[in-house]
């Protein structure tokens, strides 16, 4: 080979060499800018509410039953009277709604730390349903014991809590309730272990009445506060799912919507989903789920990154 082409070849291997070297220091710089991004993302997560997954209501239904003991011949009537045990067996019945309809819409704000910067989005919910309760409570059809006392649990769940901006009036058939705190208790007996995140509200609604179907139909706004995610978990049999926004560049995912609309304005999507949740509970809640992502339309870190490679 040519001395001089020899001579070439190695200084131009030279000079790729060395232009890697402020490269290298370059992709660095970008790797912890964007490490601190994510660094103020988690720390205004700290200070406001992280991301948010919105599952449920589910009903819980505690009741008490006697089993049959024997039967015996009424010696006055002559009648065959069924004598039960003293002994009380405690039962749980988990229910889905039969229909849940969400209608909400997010309002999306940019907070800074320095040059980073995290989107904070403002939920107005108005959620609105119907459960049945059976007759029976799920107590066996045949040789079934005799219902003594029951009582029902409304549980929502909220996976940060500190995202709450109001305390929700709840009606219930006409009547006004307030959620309270729910404790790892409320699911004691149940199947909503994984369907329900760890933060949870309860709604005790009292007696109900065994021996004949029931209805519970029920309503309540909801504002959240959350950081760049948000997740549904559509428990109920039928879920009509309504969500607007002025943020322009969502990410659906999860199950996509059946419509929507995406502008200059902000998006408007809708979904219509019968849950297999309602029919297995068992099956893990982030299989099944709606989520929207109020991403960065343009990551200058990730651009950055590609440039250099």
């Amino acid at each position: 080979m040519d001395k001089k082409l020899l001579n070439k070849l190695v200084g131009i291997a030279f000079l790729a060499a060395f232009l890697m070297v402020p490269l290298m220091m370059i992709e660095k710089q970008i790797t912890t800018r964007g490490l601190h991004q994510e660094e103020v993302k988690a720390e205004i997560a700290k200070t406001a509410a992280g991301a948010q997954t919105l599952a449920g209501p589910m009903l819980v239904v505690r009741y008490q039953i006697q089993e049959p003991a024997g039967v015996y011949q009424d010696e006055r009537t002559g009648e065959m009277v069924t004598r039960y045990s003293s002994r009380r067996e405690e039962r749980v019945l988990s229910l889905p709604a039969e229909h849940l309809n969400i209608r909400g819409k997010a309002n999306v704000e940019s907070r800074y730390r320095g040059i980073y910067q995290a989107r904070l989005y403002h939920l107005d919910l108005q959620l609105a349903g119907r459960f049945s309760i059976p007759a029976d409570l799920g107590a066996p059809q045949t040789n079934k014991g005799k219902i003594v006392e029951a009582r029902a649990l409304l549980l929502l769940g909220v996976s940060d809590l500190r995202g709450l901006e109001n305390d929700p009036e709840v009606q219930v058939n006409g009547r006004n309730l307030r959620f309270r705190a729910s404790t790892d208790a409320d699911l004691a007996g149940t199947n909503l272990d994984g369907v329900l995140p760890s933060g949870r509200l309860e709604l005790d609604l009292g007696s109900v009445t065994p021996g004949q179907e029931s209805q519970l139909e029920f309503a309540f706004p909801l504002k959240l506060t959350g950081t760049e995610n948000f997740s549904i978990q559509p428990t109920a049999q039928m879920n009509d799912i309504q969500l607007t926004s002025d943020w322009r560049h969502p990410s659906f995912q999860g199950f996509l919507p059946q419509s929507r609309e995406i502008g200059k304005r902000g998006f408007k999507a809708e979904w219509n989903i019968v849950s297999r949740l309602s029919r297995s509970l068992k099956t893990p809640a982030s299989q099944d789920a709606i989520g929207i992502g109020f991403i960065e339309p343009v990551n200058i870190y990730l651009q950055s990154e590609r440039a250099i490679k």
